[in-house]
């Protein structure tokens, strides 16, 4: 029997672990971590249930969503509040984009404004037709200019200030000047085609479910892989302490590019030039629960810098699905903007937990004096930043991929960031390995 190690059990791991294992393969993961998930994990505290890293899925995730049928969770797929917010002038501007209409009717933008976006959408549907949420850097030609300088060529500053910065800052945690014009043309083309959803028992169960099929060395730490042939010596630290290392055919490094890479030093070679310039944005979630419903139906309030310079927005749980808060009860995770992180990352968590209590309770005044739980999650290494030329050198390193090699790189890093893109790309690589090297 051939086998495998995977390094890593985020659900890019996962997912290629379990291919591999339906395959006919031994297969063992290996994570350094105490759970299963990587960045989509789901916490239980004081009776809320909220996700400490991604939160947001849809419909048109259509490899997840697949595979979230494949292993039986389908009936934990319900559908989220289509309701969503931004902030002006401290008032909350709803759109449902179930309704489309809506935002033509909302407050937040002048009529100019709203006339200006007939060039937005415009440009929209040139580039949709090329692009694909499993490999957006195929659309790489359209990755020419920040979407900060393309607003003020197409749009306006209004338009940028309340509608692309927000919208960049709820993706990407970031500013525009910091994101290519190909990210966010890939979130609007999905924006009014896709149902939002989430699994009943959180996005971890997801992960959970997946690691039951797979053994799965957990508090483990892998240090090198290398070739060895004709397979791989894969090194690594147990729980224990045990310094172990141990042959297979082939190994997946599935964790972050930087991790990957100094695990795998050679591969730098094959991931250039996306090695050289990728980087991450910081995830700084500060989890607020409340004795107190929302006014809004909101499933989230986006913040303009001008608004709120730390915060990019207020994720309202409650909104998402029924089991988050006890009814009547709200829970609201707040994401920090990565350019603005470094004074409250800093922070004492019941400091950082208070500060954003007030700041939630300035634009939801329903919920001052009703807080009963909080919680922080910080994320060294949150999302990969797609900056200008980011999707240029995605498109050198996808095309450049090898299904034969015995060491390979499986992440989100391969498109746009998203538990969709690591789904997929865990799939490419079983395909290729199963295809490669046989069953």
């Amino acid at each position: 029997m051939k086998s495998a190690i995977i390094v890593g059990a985020g659900l890019a791991g996962l997912t290629t672990g379990y291919r591999l294992k339906k395959a006919g393969w031994n297969v063992k993961v290996i994570e350094a971590s105490s759970e299963v998930g990587g960045r989509a994990v789901s916490v239980r505290k004081q009776g809320y249930l909220f996700d400490s890293g991604a939160v947001g899925l849809g419909t048109v995730y259509k490899d997840y969503m697949d595979l979230v049928e494949e292993v039986g969770l389908k009936d934990q797929v319900v559908t989220s509040s289509t309701v969503s917010a931004t902030l002006r002038n401290g008032r909350v501007h709803e759109i449902d984009t179930g309704k489309p209409l809506t935002a033509l009717t909302s407050g937040f933008l002048s009529l100019r404004s709203k006339l200006k976006l007939v060039n937005l959408f415009r440009d929209l549907a040139k580039i949709k037709p090329v692009l694909d949420i499993r490999d957006v850097a195929a659309a790489a030609q359209f990755d020419d200019e920040t979407i900060e300088d393309y607003a003020k060529r197409r749009l306006n500053e209004e338009i940028l200030e309340y509608f692309i910065e927000p919208l960049t800052r709820t993706v990407n945690l970031t500013r525009a000047w910091n994101v290519s014009k190909l990210e966010v043309m890939n979130s609007l083309a999905g924006l009014f085609d896709t149902t939002l959803v989430t699994l009943q028992g959180g996005v971890g169960i997801f992960a959970e479910v997946l690691a039951r099929e797979l053994d799965v060395a957990l508090n483990t730490s892998v240090t090198r892989a290398r070739l060895s042939h004709p397979g791989v010596e894969v090194e690594y630290t147990t729980q224990a302490g045990e310094n172990l290392c141990e042959q297979a055919d082939v190994c997946v490094l599935a964790t972050t590019l930087p991790q990957a890479l100094a695990i795998h030093p050679e591969g730098a070679a094959q991931m250039h030039p996306l090695a050289e310039m990728i980087s991450y944005n910081r995830g700084l979630c500060v989890h607020l629960g409340y004795r107190a419903a929302t006014a809004t139906k909101a499933l989230m309030v986006m913040m303009p810098p001008g608004e709120e310079p730390e915060i990019a927005l207020f994720f309202l749980e409650h909104n998402k699905g029924p089991d988050r808060a006890p009814p009547g009860h709200s829970l609201i995770t707040v994401f920090f903007d990565h350019t603005a992180v470094e004074r409250p990352w800093n922070l004492a968590d019941d400091t950082l937990a208070g500060e954003t209590a007030a700041k939630v309770e300035k634009v939801l005044p329903e919920l001052a004096g009703h807080l009963e739980m909080s919680h922080v999650t910080r994320w060294p290494l949150g999302l990969t930043n797609p900056g200008l030329g980011i999707y240029k050198a995605m498109s050198a390193v996808n095309a450049s991929f090898d299904p034969s090699a015995v060491i390979q790189f499986a992440g989100d890093y391969r498109s746009t960031a998203g538990q969709n893109s690591a789904v997929a790309w865990g799939n490419n690589v079983a395909r290729g390995i199963v295809a490669s090297h046989g069953p």
